[in-house]
């Protein structure tokens, strides 16, 4: 006589959720021999839950296998990769050809800390940092690389109106509304 020391089981229909769960790497081969004796036709309530219920066993014995977390890291990386570039400007390359013997590298490597200096170009950081300075030099005049007239636009105003005043044929409604303009910015 046969003990039987488990109650026989139906496969689940449908499998809806998946959840990560982290295990050590050393205990996946006992996890896999313990779902091995699962797959026992005595476990399962007809032969046909058997192989649906051995079918689920493989499939979340090779998820063990395969590392999910990876793939959740690795999108985690692009996604920093992303927002770094364009926030910082910072460019990233890549060697390798993604295999096991010749995996993805990427350069340059991630921060522990992100970098608080100022942007390259193209990046959000640096698009902000030329408008505050394009800003101030039209303001206060004061001179950069990428702006160097020092003149604010007042005295770029009453220049322009100089130059036109120093004219002959000025129609001299435009040369009141431009007084109107100087004045209202003074």
């Amino acid at each position: 006589m046969r003990a039987q020391l488990y109650i026989p089981r139906d496969v689940p229909l449908t499998l809806i959720r998946s959840e990560l769960v982290e295990i050590d790497v050393e205990s996946i081969p006992f996890l896999l021999g313990a779902l091995r004796t699962k797959e026992l036709r005595s476990h399962w309530t007809s032969n046909e839950d058997a192989k649906r219920g051995r079918q689920m066993l493989a499939k979340e014995g090779a998820q063990m296998l395969l590392g999910a977390a990876d793939r959740i890291v690795e999108a985690i990386d692009r996604l920093y990769r992303l927002t770094d570039s364009i926030h910082n400007g910072t460019v990233y390359a890549v060697d390798g050809e993604g295999t096991d013997l010749d995996p993805y590298v990427y350069y340059p490597p991630m921060p522990l800390v992100p970098a608080t200096e100022s942007g390259a170009e193209p990046s959000v950081k640096f698009s902000l940092e030329k408008a505050l300075r394009l800003q101030d030099n039209l303001v206060n005049a004061t001179t950069y690389d990428d702006a160097p007239d020092d003149r604010n636009v007042r005295q770029q105003l009453a220049d322009l109106i100089a130059a036109i005043e120093g004219q002959t044929n000025l129609d001299p409604q435009i040369l009141a509304a431009l007084e109107d303009v100087r004045e209202a910015l003074a």
